[in-house]
């Protein structure tokens, strides 16, 4: 009796994997006794000491907004040959709360990095608009912004033309008011509807402002009338220079056309004086 109950003690294969109880290290798992092969189970199965070892390990990472990209602050160490739900193998999630931004996401103009590459609004054409700080329509071109917005945003335009945006009445679009002093049109003068030349009197150089640009013809007479000087002047922005050497001191006539002879500006005066 004594043996029989032994036997039933120390020969019992309860799991039916073969192996009796007193050699079997689990005998309630069929696939664990000594030298089964390991798999991923989380139990010993080759009765070693060890779990789950000599297997190959993954890397998965929480989707936690279920879009198919996982973040890499949260992941798990495993030798499941495939994800646990919850989990997935791809870790470029760059927000994983939002099922709007993810690799797959295609970039727009919103400034926010879609499709998480590290940039935001990469990929995306931009745009310079200059601001308009006195609403004329046109803008100044030392302050401006670059972005991918198709239009400018309010208080901006895409011109760069005006030369003062303090004022709506001076921009490229204006017609400039002659002799105030003010360059309305934005082309760098105020336009001058008379001759205006300086310094008068002169002891050599005189500069001749007027409307005109190009070449022009000069030609100076005496009190008398007799011409004592001419040739060709250029004016550039309105101004032109003029070297009235040899003349002597006294006071001259000058008279100024275009190149087809067509009066420009006559009777005009200039005195010559020696220092």
């Amino acid at each position: 009796y004594a043996f029989e109950t032994a036997r039933r003690y120390f020969y019992k294969d309860e799991d039916k994997d073969g192996y009796f109880s007193f050699i079997d290290c689990d005998d309630s798992q069929p696939t664990v006794y000594p030298n089964a092969p390991e798999i991923c189970d989380d139990l010993d199965n080759d009765c070693d000491g060890d779990i789950d070892e000599n297997l190959v390990y993954y890397n998965y990472y929480m989707d936690q907004d279920g879009d198919g990209y996982g973040a890499t602050f949260n992941s798990i160490f495993t030798c499941l040959p495939s994800p646990p739900p919850g989990y997935v193998v791809d870790y470029h999630d760059c927000d994983d709360n939002s099922t709007i931004l993810n690799p797959s996401i295609a970039e727009i103009c919103d400034g926010i990095d879609n499709d998480c590459s590290g940039i935001v609004d990469d990929g995306i054409p931009f745009f310079r608009y200059f601001l308009d700080e006195d609403g004329d329509g046109y803008g100044n071109i030392n302050i401006f912004i670059d972005t991918c917005i198709m239009g400018p945003p309010p208080g901006y335009v895409t011109d760069n033309t005006d030369c003062d945006d303090q004022n709506p009445n001076v921009n490229f679009g204006q017609i400039d008011t002659p002799d105030n002093g003010i360059d309305e049109d934005c082309n760098g003068v105020d336009f001058y509807g008379s001759l205006n030349y300086f310094p008068n009197p002169t002891t050599r150089y005189l500069t001749i402002r007027g409307n005109h640009e190009g070449n022009a013809i000069y030609k100076i007479y005496d009190i008398s009338g007799k011409l004592v000087k001419d040739g060709q002047i250029f004016f550039f922005f309105q101004n032109a220079p003029l070297d009235l050497d040899p003349l002597s001191p006294g006071v001259y006539i000058m008279e100024i056309s275009d190149e087809n002879n067509e009066a420009l500006f006559k009777d005009n005066r200039i005195k010559i004086i020696r220092l």
